[in-house]
């Protein structure tokens, strides 16, 4: 086994999955005038990062 392998950590994933959800909402935004739905969308998309940011350390 190597001992200089560091696994990632969850404040990695957290990080990267920051930076996706708002990528993500950037883009909802600038599509907002093809969209009805944009404020349900971004609604939606507050509520899965707050899951992952909350729940996802428990499991």
């Amino acid at each position: 086994m190597c001992s200089d392998f560091e696994p990632l950590g969850i404040n990695y994933f957290a990080a990267d999955a920051g930076e996706a959800f708002d990528g993500v909402r950037k883009m909802i935004e600038d599509k907002a005038a093809l969209c009805s739905n944009t404020e349900r969308l971004i609604e939606n998309l507050k509520r899965a990062r707050f899951y992952l940011k909350s729940d996802y350390k428990v499991h």
